[in-house]
């Protein structure tokens, strides 16, 4: 069997958080890997640009304050699951993988476009997990999808809605 010593779970704070949890649980377990989950802040500005001329200052300043207080709500509900998750599994929090000779996990929070962010933390992983489903799909999730394929040199478990 393959050993997996560090995983990758990135969370988006939406439905797919708990079973990409579950997964990387189901596999760490079988040979007391490390989890580090990890969350990434896209950049509000970085939706904004492509708006272009074609928005007002005012109509520009309350998009960016919109698209601030979702980041902020997903950040709050990817960190709320994986709290619970650690708490209801009774999973150590770490800082780091220690061949401890249990699963134990890290959180961590990045800001940045999701798809280069995952890619480059993943080229330090054994193995990525990501949730592909549902709300969780869209074209910045595609886009991540993609790039943790092709440019992460890793293998890549996309999860289902209910892992369980």
């Amino acid at each position: 069997m393959m050993s997996f010593r560090t995983i990758l779970t990135v969370l988006n704070g939406r439905n797919g958080d708990a079973a990409s949890l579950e997964t990387a649980y189901a596999v760490a377990s079988m040979t007391d890997s490390h989890i580090d989950v990890m969350h990434v802040r896209p950049d509000p500005r970085g939706y904004v640009d492509f708006t272009g001329d074609a928005m007002t200052g005012n109509a520009y300043v309350q998009l960016i304050e919109s698209l601030e207080e979702e980041i902020a709500g997903n950040a709050k509900a990817a960190r709320a699951s994986f709290d619970a998750w650690v708490a209801d599994a009774g999973i150590a929090v770490v800082d780091g993988p220690g061949g401890s000779g249990q699963v134990t996990a890290t959180w961590r929070e990045r800001t940045g476009a999701e798809d280069k962010t995952i890619a480059g933390e993943a080229r330090l992983r054994d193995l990525v997990i990501l949730s592909a489903t549902g709300e969780d799909r869209d074209s910045v999730r595609d886009g991540a999808i993609e790039k943790a394929i092709f440019d992460s040199g890793r293998p890549l478990l996309l999860t289902p809605r209910d892992a369980g």
